[in-house]
């Protein structure tokens, strides 16, 4: 089992903080569960909550 995406973020923080901020723009527990998440053209379908998005 991983450490999941808050041990991932502790490592992370280290080596990129800038980039803890953008995960946590889709990773973080509430934002898992929205329908829509913004992107770069603003709102759009978030693929952690649909699974027929996810890659």
């Amino acid at each position: 089992m991983g450490p999941g995406v808050a041990g991932q973020l502790v490592e992370m923080s280290r080596t990129d903080p800038a980039s803890v901020a953008v995960c946590l723009e889709c990773h973080a527990p509430l934002a898992e569960q929205q329908p829509l998440t913004t992107g770069s053209n603003g709102l759009a379908p978030n693929p952690a909550f649909d699974p027929a998005l996810q890659r």
